[in-house]
């Protein structure tokens, strides 16, 4: 249908135009005196069109040419991130289909806890019972930032932003028995902990508790009345506290229990039972770690 309008306040009837969603035919007569204006105005058919938005779903009556157009008749105001299909600045078919995506994004922090790597050693100076813990070991901490997207509430997926160490992961280190023989002088406990340090290094000789070693008045004790034997050390008492149970690499679980005139400072005096076993030991390299 088909109105002649004719007037000279174009700019309203423009306005009215663009705002109910029609088509302008414009022609132009011009008089000797007067400058008149004829506006074809054509009135487009109503088109149904439907509106998916917020979980409800609206049938429209519209002439609108553009989804812009429409939303905007219908009040619907869009977020920087909605998504609509078809897009925003597409033209309007006949009972075409609007749908309206609510998307919102949410930045999250979490933190996560690493538990350490325990390394373990296996040694055959120690009786499968017993197991040496010289590094506990200590949880890390680390934060972690994502960003989660929602679809009409819905979380849809997370992606990582940030990732930050706040404490650094300490690996454990133990050491376990492998032997199937129990000694003579066992710990005192099945699990003991390595006091201090990573180990003290230090140079370890041999000797055996008879005249061989400690002379023709030698009784079999040592200085603190402990019967010596396989098991106890001599020590420099002011690097190692008599009395103080050790863990000696390549030798097993030890009591420091004598001195001797020679152990000074990084100096360590393992006993043997027997005198050849001492010789064939000589002198060695190794790590004392103390126990509590």
């Amino acid at each position: 249908m088909a109105r002649k309008i004719i007037g000279q306040n174009t700019g309203a009837l423009v306005l009215f135009a663009e705002n109910a969603g029609v088509a302008l035919a414009a022609a132009l007569i011009i008089s000797s005196a007067v400058l008149v204006v004829q506006m074809l105005v054509f009135l487009r058919a109503d088109r149904e069109v439907k509106i998916c938005v917020d979980g409800e779903r609206r049938s429209i009556s519209s002439c609108s040419e553009r989804v812009s157009v429409l939303l905007k008749q219908c009040g619907v105001r869009l977020g920087p991130l909605d998504m609509v299909t078809p897009a925003v600045g597409s033209a309007l078919c006949d009972r075409d289909s609007i749908k309206i995506v609510r998307v919102r994004e949410n930045m999250v922090e979490l933190e996560e806890v690493t538990r350490p790597y325990i390394a373990v050693d296996r040694s055959e100076m120690l009786h499968k019972s017993e197991v040496i813990v010289v590094r506990r070991g200590r949880d890390g901490l680390k934060r972690k930032r994502y960003m989660e997207r929602y679809h009409d509430g819905e979380l849809v997926g997370k992606s990582l932003v940030e990732k930050q160490a706040v404490t650094r992961t300490v690996p454990g280190y133990r050491i376990i028995g492998t032997s199937e023989k129990k000694r003579r002088r066992m710990m005192p406990r099945a699990r003991m902990k390595v006091a201090r340090g990573q180990g003290a290094p230090m140079m370890a000789t041999a000797y055996t508790p008879g005249a061989e070693s400690c002379g023709r008045y030698a009784d079999g004790y040592t200085s603190q009345g402990l019967q010596a034997g396989y098991g106890v050390v001599a020590v420099d008492p002011r690097v190692i506290k008599l009395g103080s149970s050790l863990y000696v690499t390549g030798y097993g679980y030890a009591v420091a229990a004598d001195v001797g005139g020679a152990i000074k400072r990084n100096r360590i005096d393992l006993c043997f039972d027997d005198v050849d076993e001492a010789m064939d030991y000589g002198r060695k390299k190794v790590k004392v770690y103390v126990l509590q």
